[in-house]
């Protein structure tokens, strides 16, 4: 195989090692709009697969940062059925998190979205493209 062959098979594999299943490349992203705060934080990589539904009952909103948007955080949402997933990689994404020596580590702040004087958080829903989606219908 020549060398441009070589560098193409590897530049190959690196990136579907970062994709892969597992893989705890970590993204950025930022508060959405509506949230009680503004900027970005790292967040982990969350397969497509993961988000597939049927109905609003199949999608649960869970944390996307190392804290959710109820701790000051980025929330996403996900099949139910892929919960165990996620909190094994959570795990590994924010082990500092699950420190029995720092049982603080989230801030007691909301980071939701949100809409009206009393708060309506948006909530999980499976959208026309069956995906797990988050956020407000009308």
């Amino acid at each position: 195989m020549g060398r441009r062959m070589f560098g193409w098979v590897l530049l190959v594999s690196i990136l579907m090692a970062a994709g892969a299943p597992g893989a705890l490349a970590k993204q950025t992203a930022c508060f959405p709009e509506g949230s009680a705060a503004t900027g970005c934080l790292p967040v982990m990589t969350i397969p497509m697969s993961w988000t597939h539904c049927d109905s609003d009952g199949d999608c649960v909103r869970v944390a996307w940062s190392c804290c959710d948007c109820f701790g000051g955080g980025i929330s996403t949402t996900i099949n139910v059925s892929s919960m165990e997933k996620h909190q094994k990689r959570h795990r590994k994404f924010c082990p500092e998190l699950y420190d029995p020596t720092n049982p603080h580590f989230c801030p007691q702040t909301i980071t939701c979205p949100s809409r009206g004087a009393l708060p309506e958080f948006a909530a999980p829903f499976c959208n026309a493209r069956r995906r797990c989606g988050f956020g407000f219908r009308n």
